[in-house]
């Protein structure tokens, strides 16, 4: 299938893509709702992955254009979002003409089940809703513009060389978008060895280093430096972080840590709160990739696992 994804987050529209692809559909990219609609105003497409979240020019800018211009019947739009949209405000949209809506936190299986399925995704029982008057939908989209998203994704590899590999790509995005990259690392991985990958890879890493753009923190002495997990010390470490960011003129951040030192001392509790307790939004952009060991993940009890997931926008798990 031909499949536009329209989503202002360039490392998971990236990382999604290349999962489509893999999948053998044919699959282009915008990170930006303007472009997209330009986009499918130019090409047809079997489906279209729409965000609603995105500052500027939103999924819902992207719908209501589509709808006044008469279009959208021709286009199987499906959304995804963590938006805070009632059941109500999703019939709405459903009844413009989008054809399913996925809720985050998802998984790449869904997302692949309703592609080739074409079946709407039942989000609730309503069967009606209220419209918005004009001034309350110009009132939302105010909100929206000034509301800066975090996207906190679940993710899990079989090996580690799987997961540095897409460490760095993700980091490498991130910075050439002009935001800092952290990257938590393991106890005992081979810090040099890796600067030295990230380099071959086009990474600046010594300058980047020196500018406090680019850190690479052991993943210990950042969760549990004293061999306890202080939830108020780490997040309090994640707003200072974040200003500095902020203060040096990024645009965003991107974060990507391991998780197994939390399942090495026995914090596996600890760490389902940590999780739970982080901020919805930042001040700034903010995306992260919680990196967590296939076999961690399958340490977990089936609560565990639905509460870790109900903690992120996204699920990508390893089968």
């Amino acid at each position: 299938m031909k499949i536009l994804l329209i989503d202002d987050h360039i490392g998971i529209s990236t990382m999604l893509a290349k999962f489509l692809r893999l999948k053998e559909h044919e699959c282009y990219t915008s990170n930006d709702g303007r472009n997209g609609l330009a986009l499918l105003n130019s090409k047809n497409f079997d489906v279209v992955l729409l965000d609603l979240a995105m500052p500027e020019f939103t999924g819902f800018d992207v719908i209501e254009q589509l709808y006044q211009s008469g279009k959208i019947k021709e286009n199987k739009i499906i959304l995804f979002t963590a938006a805070a949209i009632t059941d109500e405000g999703i019939w709405e949209l459903f009844d413009k003409g989008v054809y399913a809506c996925i809720r985050k936190p998802i998984e790449l299986s869904s997302i692949i089940r309703i592609i080739e399925g074409y079946s709407r995704h039942k989000i609730s029982s309503y069967s009606t809703y209220t419209k918005l008057s004009e001034d309350d939908y110009q009132a939302r989209k105010t909100e929206r513009q000034k509301t800066m998203r975090t996207d906190h994704i679940l993710a899990s590899y079989d090996t580690e060389e799987r997961k540095i590999t897409e460490a760095i790509g993700f980091l490498k995005d991130g910075i050439q978008n002009n935001e800092s990259a952290i990257f938590l690392i393991r106890k005992g991985l081979d810090v040099e060895d890796l600067k030295s990958q990230m380099r071959s890879n086009g990474i600046a890493v010594d300058s980047l280093l020196a500018e406090k753009s680019l850190f690479i923190i052991e993943n210990e002495k950042w969760y549990m430096p004293d061999k306890k997990v202080d939830k108020a010390r780490i997040l309090k470490q994640w707003e200072e972080l974040i200003n500095a960011c902020l203060k040096n003129g990024k645009k965003g951040v991107r974060a990507f840590g391991m998780a197994d030192c939390f399942f090495e001392n026995d914090f596996v509790k600890d760490l389902l709160d940590y999780e739970s307790s982080l901020p919805e939004k930042f001040n700034i952009h903010v995306t992260g990739i919680c990196a967590y060991k296939k076999n961690d993940i399958g340490l977990l009890s089936d609560d565990e696992l639905k509460k870790l997931k109900g903690c992120h926008g996204h699920v990508w798990l390893s089968q």
